[in-house]
Formats: C-alpha cells, sequence, structure tokens
C-alpha cells in the first residue's frame, strides 16, 4: 500500500506542477528549439523553476565577481542566454522579473567590453555585441519601466479606495460598538461579551491591515524594478552606449527613453513629497495625538494607540508608504538614478538636450509640464534625495555647454534664440546650482571620524561572529573526523564534567580559608557571584545576537557612510565639469587611425603629429559666467575639502580608517585634484593675488614634506601614495598656468620634487595595490611622471649649469631603470629631455655641454628601442590616446637622435 500511495502522489503532484501539459505552451522557445537545460528552466512554465533558474544565474554566472572577471578568465555569456533572461524581465511573476532586471544589470555595469582586445577586428566585434545587446534590452526595459509606472499609480489608487472604504467601516462599527456596550451594562453581561466583541476586533482589524500591507510592499517592488532598470540604463550610457546612428538608446528610442525616464523621475518625486507631507504632519500634531490618546484611554475608545486614527485615506497610506521608504530607501533610489540618467546622458550630446528642452509630458493629475522645468525645479527641491537634485544641476551644467555647440554652429538667425537660452540657464546655474553646490561641497573631520568608527566597530564585530562561525565549523569538522560513538562521547563529556566539579570543590576550599581570615570576605564573594552572573546574562545575550543583525549594523554604518560621502564626490564631479572647457568635436580624431604603427609608417605618424591640435587653446567662454563661478567661492571651497582631506590623512594608520572609507576620501582627493587643474586653467581670475598664490603654493610643498617620516622613500609614506600623486597633479597645473609661481620654488624645494622624481617601488609591492583596480606600481610611476613635469616646466626658465646638471643626473638614473619601468614614464622622460636640450646655440637655455658630458645621446640610442616595445607589450589594456602620445614621444626621440648627430 505504501509504495501504491507514492506512486500514485508522485503521479499526481507532476500533473499539478504543470509537467508535460502546461510546458507545451512553450515548447516552442525551450525544448523543442533545441535550448539548453538553463534556458529551458529560464523559460518554463512553472514560475518557481524559473525563479530557481534565475536566482542560479544571480550568484553565479551574473554576479558582479564573476562578471568583471569574465574577460580574462575567457569565459562569455552567450547572446541566447541574454535574450532568455531579457524576456523574463516582462514575466508577471514579481520575484521572477526582478531577478532577471537584477541580472541585466550585473552584466550591464560590470562586463568590460572596452579597450580590451588590440585589434581593430576584435574592437569591432566587442562593439557589435554592445549594439546587439543595447538593442535588445532598450525597448523590453523601457516597456517594463512604463508598466511599473502604471502599477504604481493603480495600486495607489486601490489603496486610497481601500483605506477610505476601511475609514467608514471603522466609523459604524465604533458605533455599533458602543451601543452594543450601553446594552450589556443594562443586561448586567459586560465582561463576558465585551471580551468577544475585541476578539472579534482584532481579527477584524487583522484582516485590513495584512492587506494594506501587502499592497504597500507591491508598490515597493514596483520601485524596486524601476530603480533596478535605471540602474542598467546608466551602465548602459556611461558604459558603452555611443552617441551615433547605432545606439538603440540615445539614438533610436531616444524619445522614448526620455518621456519614460522623465516618468520615473516625476513619479518618484510627487511620492517622496506626498510622504514627506504626511509624516511632517504627523510630527507637527504629535503633541495633540499625545493628548487626544490619554483621552481616549480613560474613555475606552478602542482606537486608542492607532496611529492613523482621525487621518484621511491619502495620509494613512503615505504614511505606510513612508515607513516602508524609511526602510528600505527605494523611492529615493528611482529618484536618483532616473536623474543621473538624465545627467550622464546630456553630456556632450546636444540632440538629446534639444530633445530634453521641447519635450512636453503628462503626470497623474492629466496637466502637460515640460520636461526641462522638472529638471529645473528639482535642483532647489530639499525634499528630495541630495543626489537626485545634483545630478539634475550637473544636468542643466552640461545642457549649458551643449547649447554653446550648438550655438557656435548654428546660422546667425537662430542666434537671439540660443543667447536667451543661454541666458536664462545661466541664471538658473547662478540662483539655483550654486548655492547646492556650495551646500554639498563641505567636508568636517569630526563626523568623518565618527562614521569610520561605526564602520570599524561594527566590522570587529562582524568578523569576530565570522571567526566564532569558523571555529564552529572546524569543531564539528573534528569531530566527525574522530566518528565517535555516542558511547564515547558520553565518557569524554563525564570525564570533563567530574575534573570541573573537581576543581570547583578545590575552589570552594580555598574560599572557605579566605574567609576565616577575613570576615567581610563574604559580603565580597556575594557581590562578585552578583557580577559574575550578570556578566554571564550579558556574555549569553551577547552570544544569542544573531549573525544577520550585526550584518544589518555593518550595512548600516556603510551606508551612513556613503550618504555623507556620495554628494561631496558627486559635487565635486559637477564642480569639475562646470571649471572644464569645451573642446572642438574634431580635436581628438588625429589619434584614430594610428593602430599597427611601426617603423615603416613613422612618416604616416609624422603628417599625422603635424596637424596635432593644441590642447592648452582656450576657446571664447562667457566671461561674466566664469567670473561668477570665482565670486560664488566654489573653487575655495572645493581647494578647502583638497586641504582638510590631505591634513587628516597625514600620519594615519591602515587600520584606523576602514577599507571603504579609505577608498572614497582618495577618490574624492583625486576628483578634487582634477577640478583643481580645471579651475586654474580656465578661470583666469582665480587665485590671481600674488600673495594668495604664494600661499596655497607653500601649504603644497608643505604637505609634500610632512608626506613622508624621514627621507623619500616607498617604506616612509605617511599619505597614501595616491594622494601624493593628486597632489602633484594639482601642483603640475598651477605652476603651468600660474607661470609667477616658478620664482617662488627655491633649492630646498628643487630636492624635495628630485627625490620624488627618483622615487621606486619596491619589488614585493609592485604587484600590490590600496585596491583590486588600483597597484601601487602606476600609483608610484604617475607621482614620478608628475614630478618630472614640475622640472620640466621650471626647467623652461633660463637657469645655471650646475642646476641642470642635477636635473639631468637624475633623469638618467631613473632612464636607466627603463627595463623595469612603464612605458608612459619613460616616455615623460624622454619628453622632458628633449625639452631641456633643444635650445639652439646661442639660447640663455642651451646646457649641451652638460648634454655631451653625460652621454644623453647614448641613453636615447639605447632607451628608445625599449620605449618600442614597451609600447607593443602595454597597448592591449591601454587607453589608445595615451598610447598614441608615447607613439609620438618614440617619433619624435627617434628625429632628435638624428639631429643631435648632425
Amino acid at each position: 500500500m505504501g509504495k501504491s500511495t507514492k506512486r500514485r502522489g508522485r503521479k499526481k503532484g507532476g500533473s499539478k506542477t504543470g509537467g508535460s501539459n502546461i510546458s507545451s505552451n512553450n515548447s516552442n522557445n525551450s525544448s523543442s528549439s533545441g535550448s539548453s537545460p538553463l534556458i529551458n528552466k529560464i523559460r518554463h512554465a512553472n514560475s518557481v523553476v524559473r525563479h530557481g533558474a534565475l536566482s542560479a544565474l544571480s550568484s553565479t554566472l551574473f554576479c558582479p565577481e564573476s562578471l568583471s572577471t569574465s574577460k580574462q578568465s575567457g569565459t562569455t555569456i552567450k547572446m541566447e542566454l541574454i535574450r532568455a533572461v531579457a524576456e523574463r524581465i516582462m514575466d508577471e511573476d514579481m520575484p521572477c522579473a526582478l531577478c532577471a532586471v537584477g541580472c541585466i544589470a550585473n552584466y550591464i555595469l560590470f562586463v568590460n567590453h572596452s579597450g580590451t582586445t588590440s585589434s581593430a577586428n576584435g574592437q569591432n566585434q566587442d562593439q557589435n555585441h554592445v549594439n546587439k545587446v543595447e538593442t535588445i534590452l532598450t525597448p523590453v526595459l523601457l516597456a517594463k519601466m512604463n508598466k511599473a509606472c502604471d502599477q504604481i499609480e493603480t495600486i495607489h489608487k486601490e489603496m486610497v479606495h481601500f483605506a477610505s472604504s476601511l475609514s467608514s467601516h471603522e466609523g459604524d462599527s465604533n458605533n455599533d460598538s458602543s451601543v452594543t456596550a450601553q446594552s450589556n451594562q443594562n443586561e448586567g453581561n459586560n465582561k463576558k461579551k465585551n471580551k468577544k466583541s475585541s476578539q472579534n476586533k482584532k481579527k477584524s482589524n487583522t484582516a485590513p491591515s495584512v492587506k494594506m500591507d501587502q499592497m504597500g510592499r507591491m508598490i515597493m517592488e514596483q520601485f524596486t524594478l524601476i530603480s533596478l532598470s535605471l540602474h542598467a540604463f546608466c551602465g548602459m550610457v556611461e558604459n558603452y552606449s555611443v552617441n551615433n546612428s547605432s545606439s538603440s538608446l540615445l539614438h533610436h528610442e531616444r524619445s522614448q527613453f526620455l518621456s519614460t525616464t522623465m516618468r520615473t523621475l516625476i513619479i518618484s518625486k510627487e511620492m517622496i513629497q506626498s510622504l514627506s507631507d504626511a509624516t511632517c504632519v504627523n510630527t507637527i500634531i504629535a503633541d495633540e495625538d499625545k493628548k487626544a490618546k490619554k483621552i481616549t484611554e480613560s474613555t475606552g475608545n478602542d482606537n486608542a494607540g492607532n496611529d492613523n486614527a482621525g487621518d484621511d485615506p491619502v495620509t494613512t497610506v503615505n504614511k505606510l508608504l513612508a515607513k516602508k521608504e524609511n526602510d528600505e530607501n527605494v523611492i529615493s533610489d528611482v529618484a536618483t538614478y532616473a536623474a543621473r540618467t538624465m545627467h550622464s546622458s546630456s553630456d556632450d550630446n546636444p540632440e538629446f538636450v534639444e530633445a530634453l528642452m521641447m519635450m512636453g509630458l503628462s503626470t497623474s493629475t492629466s496637466t502637460a509640464i515640460n520636461a526641462w522645468d522638472v529638471i529645473v525645479s528639482t535642483i532647489s527641491n530639499a525634499t528630495l534625495p541630495a543626489l537626485s537634485r545634483l545630478h539634475c544641476a550637473g544636468t542643466v551644467i552640461t545642457s549649458r555647454q551643449c547649447i554653446l555647440d550648438i550655438w557656435s554652429s548654428s546660422s546667425s538667425n537662430s542666434n537671439a534664440k540660443l543667447q536667451k537660452i543661454q541666458n536664462d540657464i545661466d541664471t538658473i546655474i547662478a540662483n539655483q546650482a550654486f548655492p547646492l553646490l556650495l551646500q554639498s561641497t563641505i567636508y568636517s573631520t569630526d563626523i568623518a571620524s565618527a562614521l569610520c568608527q561605526q564602520i570599524t566597530a561594527a566590522e570587529c564585530k562582524l568578523k569576530e561572529e565570522r571567526q566564532d562561525e569558523e571555529i564552529e565549523k572546524n569543531v564539528i569538522q573534528m569531530v566527525d573526523k574522530r566518528k565517535e560513538s555516542a558511547r564515547l562521547i558520553a565518557r569524554r563529556q563525564k570525564k570533563m564534567k567530574k575534573e570541573a566539579a573537581d576543581a570547583a570543590a578545590e575552589k570552594e576550599k580555598l574560599d572557605k580559608i579566605d574567609e576565616t581570615m577575613n570576615d567581610e570576605g563574604i559580603d565580597e564573594k556575594g557581590s562578585t557571584d552578583n557580577d559574575e552572573n550578570g556578566d554571564c546574562e550579558m556574555k549569553n545575550d551577547h552570544d544569542n545576537e544573531s549573525n544577520e543583525e550585526t550584518e544589518d549594523k555593518y550595512d548600516k554604518a556603510i551606508n551612513a557612510w556613503k550618504n555623507a560621502c556620495m554628494p561631496l564626490k558627486l559635487s565635486v564631479e559637477v564642480i569639475a565639469n562646470l571649471c572644464a572647457r569645451r573642446t572642438g568635436e574634431d580635436e581628438n580624431e588625429d589619434f584614430d587611425d594610428m593602430d599597427g604603427w611601426d617603423l615603416e609608417k613613422e612618416g604616416q605618424l609624422l603628417s599625422s603629429c603635424a596637424t596635432t591640435p593644441d590642447f592648452t587653446t582656450k576657446l571664447e567662454e562667457d566671461e561674466e559666467f566664469l567670473n561668477g563661478i570665482i565670486s560664488s567661492g566654489i573653487p575655495d571651497r572645493v581647494l578647502s575639502v583638497f586641504g582638510c582631506i590631505l591634513l587628516s590623512l597625514i600620519g594615519v594608520k591602515k587600520d584606523q580608517i576602514p577599507g571603504v572609507a579609505m577608498e572614497d576620501l582618495l577618490d574624492i582627493v583625486t576628483k578634487c585634484g582634477i577640478c583643481l587643474g580645471n579651475a586654474v586653467c580656465n578661470l583666469e581670475q582665480w587665485k590671481s593675488n600674488e600673495a594668495d598664490l604664494t600661499a596655497v603654493w607653500k601649504d603644497f610643498f608643505q604637505c609634500l614634506t610632512t608626506a613622508m617620516d624621514g627621507e623619500v622613500a616607498f617604506a616612509n609614506t605617511v599619505l597614501p601614495c595616491q594622494a601624493i600623486s593628486s597632489l602633484f597633479t594639482t601642483m603640475v597645473a598651477f605652476l603651468r598656468f600660474r607661470p609667477s609661481l616658478v620664482k617662488s620654488v627655491n633649492e630646498q624645494d628643487l630636492e624635495l620634487i628630485l627625490s620624488y622624481v627618483l622615487l621606486e617601488c619596491p619589488l614585493e609591492a609592485r604587484k600590490t595595490g590600496p585596491n583590486a583596480e588600483v597597484k601601487y606600481s602606476d600609483v608610484v610611476s604617475d607621482i614620478q611622471k608628475d614630478a618630472i613635469g614640475l622640472l620640466g616646466i621650471l626647467c623652461s626658465e633660463p637657469h645655471p649649469d650646475q642646476i641642470n646638471e642635477r636635473i639631468c643626473s637624475v633623469f638618467l638614473t631613473v632612464l636607466n631603470r627603463s627595463h623595469s619601468s612603464s612605458a608612459a614614464l619613460i616616455s615623460e622622460l624622454m619628453n622632458a629631455l628633449m625639452d631641456m636640450y633643444s635650445a639652439d646655440e646661442g639660447d640663455p637655455n642651451n646646457h649641451e655641454s652638460v648634454f655631451r658630458n653625460n652621454n644623453v645621446l647614448g641613453a636615447f640610442q639605447k632607451n628608445v628601442p625599449i620605449l618600442r616595445r614597451k609600447i607593443r607589450e602595454e597597448t592591449d589594456n591601454t587607453d589608445p590616446m595615451d598610447v598614441a602620445l608615447w607613439k609620438e614621444t618614440a617619433l619624435n626621440a627617434s628625429r632628435f637622435i638624428k639631429y643631435k648627430q648632425g
């Protein structure tokens, strides 16, 4: 009977789960097409099977760690699998749709498609693959986002309607209960019937609250789906979308993409505003609610303790959603990612900006609004997340640059219209963007230190618990290896128990001896026992705390740091773009066709170098606008943040700042260096005062001096190498664009710079780094290059042979390390030496005797072939622009040798 029953159950279960009959609907997409078992499961008719397959993919093939190393390991994800996962984005089952969008977002964000293949054919294959992926995903994600927006509006209306009917029902039930209670008192059966009535009321109140919570959870799931989709679009635009006819996102589907993204921004913006209004109202009337609660408790009102009592249905729904948003921050993520997508898409994209300014949108209230007005109003809306507001400010700033590009290429008939648009944008930037950037560009050492301490404490606690788990696993494995029987375990535990009892008896004897020697020992012993019992209870409570709670505390500490750090980082990025100059469209085209360079093609390279653009040329800008940037105090604020972070990092040990925080701080320092370089290059009136400029320059050198504990050496660094590199980059920009600083450099400063040129990364540290993306050897090379750049600028001014001799000897010392140096460093050294010794006879900067005495020509003849070999070795993993500059240096060096040979 048992076997027969099991067999029947199995058969019955198979027919219920959708085995052969239900999956026949998908036969055309799965088994009949000869797809792999994994794809068949993704397309299975049973949602449980689909979700299981997608969950497995999200933690294996589509996890960030696997995707980021897929190029190196040679594993690639086939287009058929991407299509199958993309199909599930439109799945009616929400867990399946969320898993599918998450997999696709990870694929877009973490797979590297650019710059990894040396051949043009390989690069074309990568670009074709990217275009296919973009073409497949763009319409699917846009359709799902629109559908999610519709669902949010529908469910929210249903929640309001349900809350309205629930409140009217509660009012009727309260009246009935009061009448019933009065009649029960008259009949003398008050206790029994009141108890039954309260039990029924609890049951009736539980079901509506559960339904409301379910609908609220459905809304948050829809926002989560939109957030993941927008994050995928951000990765698409920032990583590999190209602004040409091959782009599905920014060209073919531009109108739909723009309207859908703006719709998500509007719906999230309106929702955040409604939730904020509901919670603000709740805060204002909090005292009145407490008073009312006391009154209702004294009168026995059943609504006592109900936070939503007396609220209108909309406020009730918004309070419920506000609680969920406070825990998940999903709606804020939607607002942030939507604004970020707009910001990234408008960068150097005049057509997109023009469409953004012209597009009209309809809202949930059926009122037509302009998409540009939504972007502008977001900047000054303090209710919205800071990142969302900063991205919108960045969108306006990049739009101004695009308008200037349109203006420069348009006819004179449209100049008046473009002039008005530019004036309007300048007003928006001055009145809204500048105050927001100033507000966001602040660094507090005390707050940063407190947040770092929270992360460190949570991280240490998490490590302890993980170590305890590892110890438990090891103990269990040891016990399993012994394969002890229950009898042997019992004997061993009995022996341990006996030994513990003997030890306790011995301790008791000693305690009695102490009691006879000290009469007060009894009280002390009793208090000690109580303390020990209390400690044991506290220890037990600590041990019972779950690992999940500890991980939650760690995640909260990380999120608190990110919430404080990310607005500062983004603000500096926006300011760097604000201070950057515009470049011509054809400025970089001279370096496009330099693949496959060799000695035979030097003639072609030479002809291209004749038309190489002057990167220091400044295009026409509005002086009034640039002066407005200076008068706003924004560049000074960036300089202040730069100095504060550098000073806070000097002398700090690695274990004093968590790795996450250190990485963010160094990233901010790097961005500040770029921003200050743009400012000093393009804002001619900034730091034009000689006294202010000299004070800043002296601070830079003081920071360089304190960055080392003793002589300049890798082992003596007390400031992270990345921060030193950013400091040198900033100093190069100041010295290049503020030439008066040359006379501020004394002999001591010169020796300090030379010592950094000689800095060398130890062999054991070359393959390591502060994080997985950066190696110490590359950072040290960057420091050397910038130090060489400083010396090159200084040598452009007249100086004696003694100083030239000192600089030349240091340069040749580093050049003789060419076998262990990078192509970038060798190129920088050769360029500096060619500039030093290219002056004609009779020129004050002619140091021909130093050149011949140090055999600089021989060093060039030896190292030019090494540079060519290094270029071939490093081409695959290097920016093509850098490779082109190295090739130009090699060509110039060959010509320099011929020139010096006569």
